[in-house]
């Protein structure tokens, strides 16, 4: 691992832990769904991680987003559902 991607790793660490930190405090009030640690547990184990990530290892490849919409996907349908339902309206 080079120095950059070390750099890159403590300083997203530090900013998806000041993320969780700031939920706290707003926590009746928003719905925290944790995609970093989602990936870490599923890939980072077995190294995988690379395998949703571009060539830049910055940004999601295709795997990588069919990840993050199956993760958010049922949460936000849950969510519109329940709106829905509250104002008594279903689709």
């Amino acid at each position: 691992m080079d120095n950059t991607t070390t750099i890159y790793e403590q300083n997203n660490e530090t900013y998806n832990l000041m993320l969780r930190n700031a939920f706290l405090n707003y926590s009746d009030d928003l719905l925290l769904i944790d995609i970093n640690q989602r990936f870490l547990d599923k890939y980072k184990e077995n190294d995988q991680l690379g395998s949703c990530l571009l060539p830049d290892q910055l940004h999601f490849g295709e795997k990588g987003h069919n990840e993050y919409y199956q993760v958010l996907y049922p949460i936000v349908l849950d969510k519109v559902e329940g709106i829905a339902r509250s104002r008594g309206r279903m689709w």
